[in-house]
């Protein structure tokens, strides 16, 4: 005989509608920790992806060249040395003794080139 017809014909209807509401909270709460498990370890997975990624980009010594020029080249245009050409690291000296207002600065960053590098 099913548990709960036995406790239907043993104890009657309260004690039935409790069984179901029992089972059902347990069925639906170990669902529930199971997908809970799955969505916490996607997310942690993701996470692990995102920041072998990051790290692959912060160790580019290229992508670090390239963004570090492309600020200082900025810098030297908004400071009037139009006359820098070539490499940088020709025209240090001149590139050392630019001295920009913060608020140069605070619109150099605004642009959308800058912001990318």
């Amino acid at each position: 005989q099913p548990l709960f017809e036995f406790l239907y014909t043993g104890y009657g209807e309260l004690a039935s509608v409790a069984f179901c509401f029992l089972t059902f909270g347990i069925t639906i709460g170990i669902f529930n920790v199971i997908s809970a498990i799955f969505v916490e370890s996607t997310l942690a997975a993701a996470a692990a992806l995102e920041n072998a990624q990051r790290a692959e980009r912060l160790h580019d010594e290229k992508r670090w060249n390239v963004a570090i020029t492309t600020l200082i080249r900025h810098m030297v245009d908004l400071s009037g040395l139009h006359n820098i050409e070539g490499k940088l690291s020709d025209s240090v000296g001149a590139i050392h003794e630019v001295d920009l207002p913060s608020s140069v600065l605070d619109d150099m960053v605004m642009r959308p080139e800058v912001k990318e590098a």
